[in-house]
């Protein structure tokens, strides 16, 4: 039986509110953030690059090793 790690995580601003819709790249594929600001991947064990972009926040890239089910917390600061 092989499993499959599941990458999940929230995005939310520097006061804890979510961010709904927030483009996140991991593994070649774009997936989008719900309206709690959450996202939820399944991909290969290995290592990525997980990069989150939004217009009204700096971008922010984080190295992730995935060798079993992981969870993320990003915080965006807001361009000013």
């Amino acid at each position: 039986m092989i499993i499959i790690p599941i990458l999940e995580g929230r995005v939310t601003d520097e006061n804890r509110v979510p961010i709904p819709m927030c483009p996140v790249e991991v593994g070649g594929r774009v997936i989008m953030t719900d309206n709690e600001g959450k996202f939820s991947i399944e991909l290969p064990k290995g290592k990525y690059s997980l990069k989150i972009k939004h217009p009204a926040y700096w971008e922010v890239s984080r190295k992730i090793d995935l060798n079993s089910d992981f969870y993320t917390h990003i915080i965006l600061r807001k361009i000013e």
